[in-house]
């Protein structure tokens, strides 16, 4: 494979509430986006959610990983 990104998303939970975003009103995502070339997975939340969002995370755990290849 010559080029490949990297997907990060986030799950944002607050006061028993859980942030999605949506694209033409039918595809549903979690936020984020993409990792840059040796940068840690924990700053390109931070940074991601920051960028989009304009909010920063004060709090989170590590649930997983999950592969796809497109």
């Amino acid at each position: 494979i010559e080029n490949f990104e990297v997907c990060i998303r986030v799950i944002i939970q607050s006061k028993g509430k859980i942030l999605v975003c949506y694209y033409n009103k039918k595809v549903l995502f979690f936020p984020g986006g993409h990792l840059n070339f040796g940068e840690r997975i924990t700053e390109a939340l931070k940074r991601e959610v920051e960028e989009g969002l304009g909010i920063k995370i004060k709090k989170f755990s590590f649930i997983g990983i999950v592969d796809n290849f497109y």
